[in-house]
């Protein structure tokens, strides 16, 4: 500025570099803030044991799903091959963790489409 010596304005200069190093720094905080909530959301839906992804894409989702569908149904016939006799409670009772996620969904559509045909 005019009329300031060498001195006021270093001084000013490092009192600006200094505000701008504490707002680059409380920046920094809020982000390594967000990060962890972030983490501690993450890490709560792991222990939770939520596995099902929030859909990016539907069409991928679908194929995924109608995968995983097949994959299911041919584990369950190659139960009854191994292990013939079973009702349908043991045969549930040994299904793996997405093996009855699939299973409970194919039973609510199924639950679903019998209701509104029954209507």
């Amino acid at each position: 500025m005019e009329g300031e010596t060498m001195a006021e304005a270093s001084r000013r200069h490092r009192e600006a570099s200094t505000r701008g190093i504490e707002n680059h720094f409380n920046k920094l905080q809020k982000l390594l803030e967000a990060e962890h909530n972030w983490k501690k959301i993450v890490d709560a839906r792991n222990k939770a044991g939520f596995t099902e992804e929030l859909p990016d894409n539907k069409e991928d989702d679908e194929r995924q799903l109608l995968g995983e569908i097949m994959e299911a149904v041919a584990d369950i016939a190659d139960m009854h091959i191994n292990v013939p006799n079973l009702t349908l409670e043991q045969r549930e009772a040994m299904l793996n963790v997405d093996q009855n996620r699939i299973f409970d969904k194919l039973r609510a559509i199924l639950y679903v489409k019998k209701e509104h045909k029954d209507l």
